[in-house]
């Protein structure tokens, strides 16, 4: 496929002259790569690490509304494919906004076959990977793929890994969906699934060892030791409580707003305190037994045990 004198492959575009929007408040899709507007290659708009919505291109872009040259930038990060970590993240999001509209609004219509759902995962995936740098884009890239697999037969636990962000107002939407299908089928939960739920959750003070609001390797490693001493094969949980329903807000503005999502027979563990207080509590052990004191200490007795 070329537009504007670049060659696009790999597919999961929107191309055409007209693609209405799913809401409002935009007459055609912001995804959709119209042939006939204008690309300027020759004065091609700057793609380099821009991150503010006063940067080279707007935080929430539209393709329609994009200048010539700012066109011209996208087109040519879509032909390089897609893996420029420079990026311009306003390009990453414009293209974002057709997955998300893929996932969430025609696949009502034209329903995914497996292999495309795992194809656009795996897309998510790498670009949330690749755009690290950008925490808004690692949020809605989280929030998706809990999304995709909302009202889904699919075990998540068994697919990804749970989110590891600094806690936010609530937790992570995939969190809960992996979470709640754990404790719907009575299955033991996974030490980085409980270690997620403890340092995410919202209610809970958070250890200082988690540094910068995620987990380090060293914590996960402790904490998985001594989840597996406490808990054995993982903590088991008895479905309680109201089913999962969400509110999540679609960073396209084709959407025109947040859309109610529901996972039927999933309880949601958000109420769920007694639990959660427990891996807190076997968390901040941990975090105290990889303190510089404990570990200076530790690291004397071996001396001592070894000179002796």
């Amino acid at each position: 496929m070329v537009v504007g004198g670049h060659h696009l492959t790999g597919g999961m575009l929107y191309v055409g002259e007209h693609l209405p929007p799913v809401a409002e408040p935009y007459e055609v899709e912001p995804a959709l790569l119209d042939p006939r507007l204008r690309v300027d290659a020759a004065h091609a708009g700057h793609t380099g690490h821009a991150e503010r919505c006063d940067d080279a291109m707007s935080c929430w872009p539209a393709y329609r509304e994009l200048s010539p040259q700012h066109r011209a930038g996208f087109l040519g990060w879509l032909a390089r494919g897609r893996r420029d970590p420079d990026a311009d993240i306003g390009h990453v999001f414009l293209f974002f906004y057709g997955l998300e509209r893929r996932l969430l609004a025609d696949a009502r219509r034209i329903p995914l076959s497996a292999a495309e759902r795992s194809a656009l995962e795996a897309e998510i995936l790498a670009l949330r990977d690749c755009y690290a740098r950008s925490a808004s884009f690692r949020g809605y890239a989280w929030g998706l793929l809990g999304a995709m697999w909302m009202g889904e037969d699919s075990a998540v636990h068994e697919r990804l890994v749970p989110p590891d962000e600094p806690r936010a107002g609530e937790l992570p939407l995939l969190l809960r969906l992996g979470l709640g299908q754990l404790v719907r089928d009575g299955r033991p939960i996974p030490a980085p699934w409980a270690l997620s739920w403890a340092l995410a959750h919202p209610d809970e003070p958070r250890p200082s060892f988690a540094a910068g609001g995620r987990a380090t390797d060293a914590l996960r490693e402790r904490f998985g030791a001594r989840y597996a001493e406490v808990f054995g094969e993982g903590l088991v949980r008895r479905p309680e409580g109201r089913e999962l329903v969400v509110h999540y807000r679609p960073a396209s503005a084709s959407f025109g707003g947040g859309l109610v999502l529901g996972a039927p027979g999933v309880p949601d563990v958000t109420p769920m305190r007694e639990p959660v207080e427990r891996l807190r509590q076997l968390v901040q052990r941990c975090a105290e037994e990889l303190s510089p004191a404990s570990v200076s200490a530790a690291e004397q007795l071996d001396v001592e045990h070894g000179s002796a």
